[in-house]
């Protein structure tokens, strides 16, 4: 099960000047319930989700939406309808692309009208984030939308989105919690957030055509969490320090089973990798030399050594990885 948002990074001469719970808002661990952790008690009202395994495939820690009338209410309270900045953070696996399936939630629900903020991934697989003017209609007069042009996402993968607005100019978006540059795709509106006195925010569902019913999320969310501040980089790359990307792992070298630490191996777990291995040694190759392969970022793209302030991984030829992030 999951606890309220404790993390541990090993980062050398350098420490938080806050706690990364400092003007949290509202977080939502999803373990069966909308129950709000973050001690504010702005505790959600769950409709039609289910529950269902997380990204570690852990039993009712993670909640479905079917993509039809599944969603979760907010409490109506002005504290949640607060101004620049903010920070969003969840996880996600969608169901299927597109405007109608992939809306995450809008922090003042309204009905043919942009209020508030929305996060959404578009047909052609890229993030977004927008915030509306209240100003009538759901149009692009009435919003500020800022896009990602890449890496396109996919549907059945468990991924990480942050989104940060600073100011209504200043907007970043993070995925699997690595920075990537966004732009004004869309939206000639006022650059000021339009809350309603009536309406509560919402996970799961978003209303951006007038005249038709609203859309809903298709997919499984879990861990929502909700900021009146923008997280540093660093405080957003500690959301992902415990990714099942890099979780332990084992390999077969040798006919001995090798523990290469905090790394990518063949096999999940130690008796696995005996069974294939037909063989009972172990061997910790955490001291050994070794041989750089290669360096990623979390998306498997290729980066230099150089690269600052992002999350890179330093693969070698023993199979383990060192996840690093150089500071600038």
């Amino acid at each position: 099960m999951k606890k309220l948002l404790t993390f541990l990074i090993c980062l050398p001469l350098f420490t938080f000047s806050q706690s990364i719970t400092d003007s949290l808002l509202l977080y939502y661990n999803m373990n069966g319930d909308a129950q709000d952790l973050s001690g504010n008690n702005f505790h959600g009202t769950t409709s039609g989700v289910n529950p269902v395994q997380d990204r570690y495939g852990n039993d009712s820690s993670a909640f479905y939406f079917d993509g039809v009338n599944d969603y979760i209410d907010f409490p109506l309270n002005d504290t949640l309808k607060p101004d620049f900045p903010m920070t969003f953070a969840f996880w996600v696996r969608l169901k299927e692309l597109g405007g109608f399936s992939s809306q995450f939630f809008n922090t003042d629900f309204v009905q043919d009208n942009y209020h508030g903020v929305w996060m959404n991934v578009d047909g052609n697989g890229y993030l977004g984030i927008g915030f509306g003017g209240g100003l009538g209609g759901c149009n692009a007069q009435n919003r500020i939308s800022h896009r990602t042009y890449e890496p396109p996402l996919d549907t059945g993968i468990w991924y990480h989105f942050t989104g940060i607005i600073k100011t209504a100019s200043d907007i970043e978006l993070y995925v699997n919690c690595n920075y990537l540059p966004t732009a004004i795709t869309n939206g000639t509106g006022i650059p000021n957030i339009a809350y309603s006195t009536t309406e509560a925010g919402i996970l799961g569902r978003m209303d951006f055509q007038v005249g038709n019913p609203a859309a809903h999320f298709w997919g499984t969310m879990d861990e929502f969490s909700y900021w009146k501040r923008a997280l540093t980089s660093i405080e957003v790359f500690s959301l992902c320090d415990s990714m099942p990307m890099i979780t332990a792992s084992w390999n077969c070298i040798g006919k001995s089973c090798v523990n290469p630490g905090n790394g990518t191996g063949t096999y999940s777990n130690l008796n696995d990798c005996q069974t294939a291995c037909n063989s009972t040694s172990i061997t910790d190759v955490s001291n050994k030399v070794r041989t750089l392969i290669k360096i990623t970022d979390v998306l498997g793209r290729e980066e230099s050594n150089s690269k600052k302030n992002i999350i890179l991984f330093f693969i070698y030829d023993d199979g383990s990885v060192e996840k690093k992030i150089i500071i600038e």
